[in-house]
């Protein structure tokens, strides 16, 4: 392979930082990898537009503290021009955890933590997959989906369980809009830091008629209210008497994951025998496959994202070679896949799909 080649293959990345010694921790974990480039430096948003106009880059890494305007507005202002996958990597307070969740909204694919020397000594792969992982990310326009007016079934003892990952986010708000204003008992698994669950939560909450919460130890799963496992915490389901609730546990990391979408598929699968469906929305890495199929084997419908929609198509691709998946379908199309998903183990007439 000529090094003219090599060099056209390498992800083309722009580093936005107002700190030196940032830049420069950044830039040296991106050149140990033969997989990038680093094409160019900004310190500030002007001096960042300007190199997004001047080159042709695959990938930006964003800082959220920058002068003039922040990370976010930043990305919302080239994502309207020119978008290109962009991951935060940024050191943020819990009550700051709003702007990860406006960079997300505003296209931005993930979140990492800023690292330091030691951070980067202990997580250089995982960082490096991920950042890769996102330049390869696709930028999904918003598309029209069609609205459940209720999607409570005729059967009140039915669940909803879903899991995401990088493009979770904003897939689960789009999923969720697409359900009208009655739903079932539903349990979310979002791979997402700690303390940024409970904002993302919070953010859901206002948009919906609908109770959205991040879940606390021994809440009760009921109708009309959405639960999202909180970062740093596994999140399974428990029975007590005729009741159901969630147990928020610290336990080991499932799949690398904490919360895991396995770890909750499979408690699902063991404590609940009512009608289910499960979903599996775009994310990197294979948590929730393995849970899928075994939720499948049981009787449940079960719906993966289709890759033309997926932000990045890993999880749901890992589920769809498992054959874990009754129905693959696009972002815009799941609030109808889930209605008929219910429809169908509710119907004395029809059985679940082989």
């Amino acid at each position: 392979m000529s090094g003219s080649k090599m060099i056209k293959n390498k992800i083309r990345t722009l580093i936005v930082d107002d700190s030196v010694t940032i830049r420069k921790v950044i830039r040296h974990l991106l050149e140990s990898d033969p997989r990038f480039e680093v094409v160019g430096e900004a310190a500030q948003p002007s001096e960042a537009l300007k190199e997004i106009r001047l080159r042709n880059i695959d990938l930006i890494t964003m800082d959220l503290h920058l002068p003039q305007k922040t990370g976010a507005a930043l990305i919302k202002e080239y994502m309207a021009i020119r978008p290109i996958p962009t991951v935060v990597i940024s050191s943020l307070r819990p009550e700051e955890s709003h702007l990860v969740l406006e960079s997300l909204e505003n296209g931005a694919v993930d979140y990492i933590q800023k690292p330091d020397q030691k951070t980067i000594l202990a997580n250089r792969v995982e960082i490096l997959d991920r950042l890769f992982q996102a330049a390869q990310a696709k930028l999904v326009l918003n598309l029209k989906h069609s609205k459940q007016e209720a999607l409570l079934s005729q059967s009140s003892n039915a669940l909803l369980v879903i899991g995401a990952s990088t493009g979770g986010t904003e897939a689960i708000k789009t999923l969720l809009t697409q359900l009208g204003t009655q739903i079932p008992p539903t349990l979310i698994v979002q791979h997402i830091p700690p303390f940024f669950s409970e904002a993302f939560a919070q953010r859901l909450n206002k948009l919906f008629p609908f109770e959205v919460k991040e879940a606390k130890n021994g809440d009760k799963v009921q109708e009309n209210r959405v639960l999202i496992a909180p970062g740093g915490f596994q999140m399974r389901l428990v029975k007590k008497g005729s009741d159901f609730f969630v147990a928020i546990e610290d336990s080991p990391p499932v799949n690398r994951h904490k919360p895991s979408v396995d770890f909750l598929f499979d408690s699902v699968r063991r404590e609940y025998t009512g009608p289910k469906v499960a979903v599996l929305l775009t994310g990197m890495g294979a948590d929730g496959a393995e849970g899928m199929l075994k939720l499948r084997s049981v009787g449940t419908y079960t719906i993966a994202q289709d890759e033309q929609t997926s932000v990045v198509f890993g999880m749901p691709r890992e589920a769809i070679k498992r054959n874990a998946a009754v129905k693959v379908c696009g972002l815009h199309e799941m609030g109808a896949a889930i209605q008929q998903g219910f429809v169908s183990l509710l119907s004395p007439k029809k059985g679940q799909a082989s």
